[in-house]
């Protein structure tokens, strides 16, 4: 899940208020942690935030082989 808004700080607490408690869940605090995330909320920013963040992955149905 990633949020585009151009309100990041809105969205972070609206995030974190509704998702927060699944960092505690063992497979999504890990998968936090291989992203470099401390927590759900780290996924809202505005588009150019976004673009720069998600750019080094790779696209919908690609893997790196």
């Amino acid at each position: 899940m990633v949020v585009v808004t151009d309100d990041p700080g809105g969205a972070r607490d609206r995030v974190a208020a509704k998702y927060g408690a699944a960092a505690d869940l063992p497979v999504y605090r890990a998968m936090l942690d291989r992203g470099g995330l401390a927590g759900p909320a780290d996924v809202a920013g505005d588009e150019e935030t976004v673009l720069c963040e998600t750019a080094p992955l790779p696209g919908p149905g690609v893997r790196p082989i």
